[in-house]
């Protein structure tokens, strides 16, 4: 349980810092533009973001790289990041109850 609590809030600062380059590139450039999923990937490894879609077309089933793993990749990323942390910390809460007794 501890784990699983640690990657959601592992997940849930991500979030924070894709949320925070956003800002940073708002006050930088005095346009906002969001910061997706696939353009996050593509920034921090480009060849493995074509690599899955060479293997998802060619070996898996096409569909499912277009246009399911596509819109994926469209999401915005700061939300994205937060959904998966505030559930998979919220999953792994510790459910014991708590009493207050003293």
């Amino acid at each position: 349980m501890g784990l699983g609590r640690f990657v959601g809030w592992l997940f849930i600062l991500v979030a924070l810092a894709t949320a925070g380059w956003e800002i940073y590139v708002f006050f930088a450039g005095g346009k906002y533009a969001t910061l997706s999923l696939g353009q996050l990937w593509y920034m921090l490894d480009r060849t493995s973001l074509n690599g899955i879609q060479v293997g998802l077309e060619r070996y898996v089933w096409p569909p499912l790289w277009d246009p399911a793993m596509v819109s994926l990749l469209k999401a915005p990323a700061w939300p994205a990041f937060a959904v998966i942390g505030l559930l998979t910390a919220w999953a792994c809460r510790d459910r014991r109850k708590r009493s207050f007794r003293r």
